[in-house]
């Protein structure tokens, strides 16, 4: 099943190496919740969508924030 949804923000922490990535759903009658899993694709990196798990849900707004970990070592 897909969801209609945007980036609201991204914020990548380099001392921690995580990015926090906020996406309001815009599908009314989608229903997500934190620990489910979301299918994301960045079509300008790749066509391929990835799993992340959902760290939160707000039902007010239908954001989603997803707490995402950097790669193995340094990228040079």
């Amino acid at each position: 099943c897909w969801a209609n949804a945007h980036v609201v923000s991204a914020v990548h922490e380099a001392d921690c190496g995580v990015t926090q990535l906020r996406v309001r759903v815009t599908d009314e009658d989608y229903e997500v919740g934190p620990g489910q899993f979301a299918l994301l694709t960045c079509m300008s990196v790749s066509p391929i969508a990835h799993p992340f798990t959902i760290a939160n849900f707000n039902p007010q707004n239908g954001e989603c924030t997803f707490y995402i970990k950097n790669l193995g070592g340094p990228f040079r």
